[in-house]
Formats: C-alpha cells, structure tokens, sequence
C-alpha cells in the first residue's frame, strides 16, 4: 500500500503563498513543488475559507468548532441533570402522597436529602468505575 504523504503547516503556508504573491498558477505552482494540481487546489480554498486556521493539524478543531464542541457537551450535561431531576421528582411525589409540609423550605430540604442521601447514594458513576459510591468506597477500603 502506497504510504500518503503528508505536508506540514510551513510547507502547505508557503504553497498557498506562491499562488497569492507571485501570482502563479495552480498547475505551474503544484508542478514545482511536485504536488497534484488538485491537493494544491484544495490547500488553497482552505486557505480562503478558514484563514490562519486552514491548516491546524489533524484532529483540531477551529475555534468555532471548539465552542459548538463544548456546548453540545453543556447541552448533554444539561439534560442528564434533567432528566435525573425529573426521576427524582416522580419518586418524591409518589413518597409524600398525602403529606403536608409546614413550608415551602420544608419540601425543598426533604427534595434535597433524597436526592443526596438516596439518590445519589444509589446512582453508578463512570467515575467511580460504574459502582455506586457505597460499593466503590468498599472496595476501596478491601485494597487499602
């Protein structure tokens, strides 16, 4: 198999630069360098399209791309949240059928303990190798 070779940022900056300031064509340009024509085409209308962040390197993401990046990851963190938060909201409801709560305060701190004490206390986390906290913190302490 025919290894594909692979220019970096320098070399394909300075490709682009014999087309604008000397005002060479696509063809002579690719020529001299010893490139096809159209690899030279394509570094060029990247060029023109995303400026100084043509060629950034494989894997890298523009700044824009970036921050579409992290805000999808926002977006997924935030409906997790939710959907735990409405989870929650079922089970609590179901548990205080009929109960009266002295105030508003009164509601939101039990809301609160079980989500802490319960929930979260039952939930498996990625960090924690997919075990719930318990579990974790006795393993933890059958290594040590």
């Amino acid at each position: 198999m025919k290894q594909r070779k692979q220019y970096t940022t320098e070399f394909k900056q300075g490709a682009v630069r014999l087309l604008t300031e000397q005002g060479r064509t696509i063809s002579d340009a690719a020529a001299s360098l010893g490139l096809p024509s159209w690899s030279l085409s394509r570094q060029v209308r990247a060029s023109n399209h995303e400026g100084t962040d043509a060629f950034r390197g494989q894997g890298q993401r523009t700044p824009l791309e970036q921050e579409n990046f992290e805000l999808r990851q926002q977006v997924k963190q935030l409906e997790e949240e939710k959907a735990i938060l409405k989870k929650a909201a079922a089970y609590f409801a179901k548990q205080v059928v009929g109960e009266q709560f002295a105030s508003r305060q009164e509601a939101k701190d039990r809301l609160f303990d079980y989500i802490e004490v319960f929930y979260n206390g039952a939930r498996i986390h990625s960090a924690a190798g997919y075990l719930a906290p318990a579990e974790y913190e006795a393993r933890c302490e059958q290594v040590a």
